[in-house]
């Protein structure tokens, strides 16, 4: 691991085999995504990721300061096979999160997304069994 800057880190690691998110996707065009979290239990605890199914590559929305909204930078590639993963931990620790397959269909979008309660076990088996 090296430190890039004061509150960065980057590592190298030649046995995970994950990619950069763009690495693989050439696209003269790509997408911005904002999601919709209406049922967020804790808006301050809740991360929204986009992972490339096939693909070992996972990165992060982000917030809109509106409060309930999340978006992506403007690189969602059309045709893209995608699932959006939610992960929230309400004020008393329950765990929520959601699991979105979804392909962009060539144009910005905006996304509704449901959270539910679920367990770490839960959550990891899901996350195991994405493709």
């Amino acid at each position: 691991a090296s430190a890039l800057g004061t509150d960065s880190i980057s590592i190298s690691c030649d046995t995970l085999a994950w990619v950069n998110a763009d690495c693989f996707y050439q696209s003269s065009t790509f997408y911005q995504d904002v999601f919709n979290t209406t049922n967020t239990p804790n808006t301050n605890q809740t991360c929204i990721y986009i992972y490339v199914n096939g693909h070992k590559a996972i990165w992060q929305a982000y917030p809109i300061f509106s409060g309930t909204q999340f978006e992506t930078d403007p690189d969602i590639p059309p045709g893209a096979p995608l699932t959006f993963i939610g992960l929230c931990t309400a004020s008393n620790g329950t765990l929520y999160s959601f699991f979105y397959p979804y392909t962009n269909a060539g144009k910005n979008d905006t996304i509704n997304v449901s959270f539910s309660a679920t367990t770490i076990g839960a959550f990891k088996a899901q996350m195991k069994a994405l493709k």
